[in-house]
């Protein structure tokens, strides 16, 4: 196996067009590369196109930063996955970053076990992925970055030299520098300052839906 990285896709599985946590970390990720590493960019926001399945084929390593939905992969993340199975080849490597909402990024766990099955069922070679927990502070690193994600810059750092020298990293895990109540509180307003943008009040933030009908 080819001890460098080859041609590296940085793939952002966030549904969102713009603002991921997931595209901030890339763009963090893609700053410590060296100047000449080949990239391609790929973002799977909804369908997965012929053309970028024609792009990720030609790669040597793929590095899928997702956020965590229910302990696992995006659904339309999922598929384009499956998709894709066909088109790997043998000596691909494949990382996964995975973000998540929750404080530890051990929750991201689950999700990097079925990244593994998916490699394993491409018959591609799974090199391990991290998970970072306090993901509503990723898109903050140039105000934070020598602070509170200290942790994570230096994860990705790490991460950037098991890339290049094809080491193989398992599941790893961090979050922020900052006491859990602290996080727990900034999330909790800006909940309430979404719902208040959207017309909603804090109460509301408490309903839950209606039970299912008895007949």
């Amino acid at each position: 196996m080819k001890r460098y990285p080859g041609t590296i896709a940085l793939i952002c599985g966030s549904p969102k067009q713009t603002g991921s946590s997931s595209a901030a970390v890339l763009d963090r990720l893609r700053e410590k590369l060296p100047e000449k590493t080949p990239i391609t960019d790929i973002h799977i926001a909804a369908k997965l196109t012929a053309e970028n399945a024609e792009l990720l084929k030609s790669c040597d390593t793929l590095l899928f930063a997702f956020p965590l939905y229910v302990d696992g992969i995006p659904g339309h993340l999922l598929r384009a996955l499956m998709q894709l199975e066909p088109l790997m080849r043998s000596e691909q490597r494949v990382y996964g970053i995975i973000n998540c909402g929750f404080f530890e990024g051990r929750q991201c766990q689950t999700a990097a076990r079925i990244l593994e099955n998916w490699a394993a069922r491409s018959s591609c070679n799974y090199m391990g992925a991290i998970g970072l927990g306090t993901g509503g502070m990723l898109t903050l690193f140039d105000k934070y970055g020598e602070g509170p994600l200290k942790p994570i810059e230096t994860r990705l750092t790490a991460l950037v030299a098991d890339i290049i020298s094809g080491q193989t990293i398992g599941f790893e895990h961090t979050q922020a520098s900052l006491p859990k109540i602290v996080y727990k509180l900034a999330v909790e307003m800006n909940w309430r300052r979404s719902a208040k943008r959207n017309g909603l009040k804090s109460a509301d933030l408490k309903r839950k839906p209606l039970p299912p009908s008895r007949q």
